[in-house]
């Protein structure tokens, strides 16, 4: 994207990224890439992965996933709604 279109990656592609992760059931390269962003990551990126979890029955990274979701709006509900669904 940098080299050919020279533009650089927002948190809206990021997250793109993340969904297509989380949609081939690379669950754990997803949460690679969260960790290894150059920005913080939103809360929406994830609740992406949270999302991808439930899909696919994945617990023991679906509770970091919450965690972080729930720190970052703690007032929100959707971290614990997604994690009990799992």
């Amino acid at each position: 994207m940098i080299k050919f279109y020279k533009l650089s990656p927002k948190i809206e592609h990021d997250g793109c990224i993340v969904d297509l992760l989380g949609r081939a059931k690379l669950l754990r390269e997803a949460e690679r890439f969260i960790r290894e962003m150059p920005t913080q990551p939103h809360v929406v990126i994830w609740h992406s992965l949270l999302f991808a979890c439930r899909s696919f029955g994945e617990v023991e990274l679906a509770e970091p996933a919450a965690e972080r979701m729930i720190e970052l709006e703690p007032r929100k509900c959707g971290g614990q709604v997604l994690l009990s669904n799992i």
